[in-house]
C-alpha cells in the first residue's frame, strides 16, 4: 500500500509527503510523534527482513503492516493487496497552548503525541497512524489560539486515494451548494 505523511499546520495548511521518515538509531524504525513527557510517542518498527533492503533510504513510500502474536506492530514489505487502501501518518498540531484531537477514523494501528511542535505552538497535538480507504473523511479539532484560522479541519481520502482537505466552513458551503443544485434540478 501507499504510505503517506500528511501534517495539518496551525494555520490550517496542509504538508503532504509521500512516504514515512525512516529513523535508523537506535534501531529502524517510524517515529509515531515525538519524545514527550508523557511518553505517548511510538516507534513503528521496520520488520527484520525488511530493513536491510531500505538500507540508507530516508523514506519509505510502499509498505504494509504486520501484527506479531506478542502484539508489536511491524511494517514490512509491501503485500498484494485486493482493496485500494493507504497507510497514513497523520499529525494534527495544536493552536497556541492549546490540544488538536483526530476523529472520525476507522482503522487506527497507533496514536502518538507532539508536544512544543516545530513552529512553536506550546500545545500538544494527537499523530495517529491508520489505514484509510475511499471515501473515509477524518476531523482534526483545535483548541487553543488558532489565530483566526479554523478550529476544524476535514481530511477526506477520494476514489483514487488523493487527499483534500477543507474547513468547516468549505463543507458547509459546498452542502449549501448541492441542495441548490438539487432543488434547482427538481424544478426542471
Amino acid at each position: 500500500m501507499r504510505l503517506v505523511t500528511l501534517e495539518v499546520e496551525r494555520g490550517g495548511a496542509t504538508h503532504k509527503e509521500y512516504g514515512f521518515p525512516i529513523v535508523w538509531e537506535p534501531y529502524a524504525h517510524v517515529k509515531v510523534g515525538l519524545p514527550n513527557r508523557a511518553g505517548l510517542n511510538r516507534r513503528l518498527p521496520l520488520g527484520i527482513d525488511y530493513a536491510p533492503m531500505l538500507a540508507g533510504q530516508k523514506r519509505i513510500e510502499r509498505g504494509s503492516f504486520l501484527r506479531t502474536q506478542k502484539g508489536t506492530l511491524l511494517l514490512i514489505e509491501e503485500q498484494p493487496e485486493t482493496r485500494p487502501r493507504i497507510g497514513l501518518l497523520l499529525y494534527g498540531q495544536p493552536g497556541h497552548r492549546g490540544e488538536s484531537h483526530i476523529d472520525g477514523v476507522q482503522d487506527i494501528l497507533l496514536r502518538g503525541q507532539i508536544w512544543d511542535s516545530p513552529n512553536g505552538t506550546l500545545g500538544i497535538g494527537e499523530v495517529v497512524l491508520a489505514i484509510a480507504k475511499p471515501g473515509d473523511r477524518f476531523r482534526i479539532h483545535r483548541t487553543g489560539n488558532v489565530y483566526d484560522h479554523a478550529e476544524e479541519m476535514y481530511i477526506k481520502v477520494g476514489s483514487d486515494l488523493m487527499l483534500s482537505t477543507f474547513s468547516k466552513e468549505e463543507l458547509d458551503e459546498a452542502k449549501e451548494i448541492s441542495e441548490v443544485e438539487s432543488e434547482h434540478q427538481e424544478v426542471l
